[in-house]
């Protein structure tokens, strides 16, 4: 091709005109084009150079870590870590006897208050609820770290008494495990992921983080802040009380002579707050044992009262109520005002509507114990 060229341009000239030197100029055009070629590839290499370096500098410096971005959460016994995009807090629970970890893909509410149901319009929320104070209890198994989740541990719907947690939570599908930790300490461990089953993905995130949970062995003791319970037990021979004021719900006390039915734990544990009364343990509630309620409400204006402190030979027996099962369970309830707009709704749960002068004697000591900080406290008759 190029010797084509050549001779015909050479026919084309003027036979005076010296021929001119093709070889030279075809020298002299590649050695032009290998130019531009060159400072073409040179302009690409340094316009790469002006713009992807800086882009990884910039993407080394902004891009979230998961080191860095991993925020470290300490408090009442427990630490966790928490992974970007989670939002967690460590709450006190007193009254249950330990703490609570509530953790959510979406911001939690601004209040403090362990009250925390679990029903989410989105995202995934998790729970690490101490209910030592409601221990022993059976169904629990000791572990040595928190741990994720199995896939036994997808909640099954089970009769769970009423408590509205516990059927947002079994309709949910959730995922729930009972352990206990160190030297005793117990957990209600659940996850709600808005789904049945979970979401590999979103099951994986839930395993990330209770794996990164430590829990000191030994329970701890309410910090120094913790404000007396609106209303409580003292502690004493033959039974254990617990107490929960959680936000949004009238401050109520437990007692309870025999161990707590497992689904009254749960129900605690879901809710970090307690149902009006332990409905399971009530409805199972076997010869000997006795159950203790106190709640302090508004007082109702024509309301029977009795005089504090309170006393089972003021209390009435209910005829009928809405619980108890089969209505074999007893209950005899006493209202004693507590202020000028308040009382403390007392009931008294007995396994037969004939109790035993020991269940009676029971009864009689817990109600000894019962405790509202601004009312002075004597014996009961």
């Amino acid at each position: 091709m190029p010797d084509q060229l050549k001779e015909r341009i050479r026919r084309a000239l003027p036979d005076e005109q010296p021929a001119p030197d093709l070889d030279a100029v075809a020298r002299r055009a590649r050695r032009l084009r290998a130019r531009r070629v060159a400072a073409a590839a040179l302009a690409g290499v340094l316009i790469v150079a002006a713009v992807v370096v800086p882009l990884a500098a910039l993407r080394h410096l902004h891009a979230p870590s998961t080191a860095a971005s991993t925020r470290h959460l300490q408090g009442a016994g427990m630490s966790v870590d928490v992974p970007p995009g989670w939002h967690a807090r460590i709450v006190d629970l007193p009254g249950l006897g330990g703490t609570s970890l509530q953790a959510s893909t979406v911001p939690l509410p601004r209040t403090t208050a362990p009250n925390w149901p679990v029903g989410v319009p989105h995202g995934v929320r998790v729970g690490v609820v101490e209910v030592t104070g409601l221990c022993p209890c059976r169904g629990f198994r000791h572990v040595e770290t928190i741990g994720g989740f199995r896939s036994t541990d997808w909640y099954r719907p089970v009769p769970i008494g009423s408590n509205r947690e516990t059927r947002v939570f079994q309709k949910e599908g959730g995922y729930l495990k009972l352990v206990t930790v160190g030297n005793g300490r117990a957990f209600v461990v659940w996850a709600s992921f808005r789904w049945r089953p979970a979401p590999p993905h979103q099951l994986r995130q839930v395993d990330t983080l209770l794996s990164s949970i430590a829990i000191d062995p030994d329970p701890v003791a309410p910090s120094s802040g913790t404000s007396s319970p609106p209303v409580s037990f003292d502690p004493g021979d033959g039974g254990q009380t617990a107490w929960s004021a959680a936000a949004g719900e009238a401050p109520t006390a437990w007692a309870w002579t025999v161990p707590l039915d497992t689904r009254d734990v749960i129900g605690a544990g879901l809710s970090s707050a307690f149902d009006y009364y332990p409905i399971s343990t009530v409805d199972h509630l076997a010869r000997g044992g006795v159950v203790v309620v106190a709640t302090i409400l508004p007082k109702v204006a024509g309301t029977p009262m009795g005089a504090w402190p309170a006393r089972l030979g003021d209390a009435v027996p209910q005829a009928h109520w809405e619980g108890g099962e089969e209505q074999r369970i007893a209950r005899y309830r006493v209202d004693v005002p507590v202020g000028r707009a308040q009382v403390a709704q007392v009931d008294v749960y007995f396994p037969t509507h004939r109790p035993t002068p020991r269940e009676r004697l029971l009864a009689r000591s817990i109600l000894d114990r019962l405790k509202v900080p601004w009312v002075t406290s004597a014996p009961s008759g």
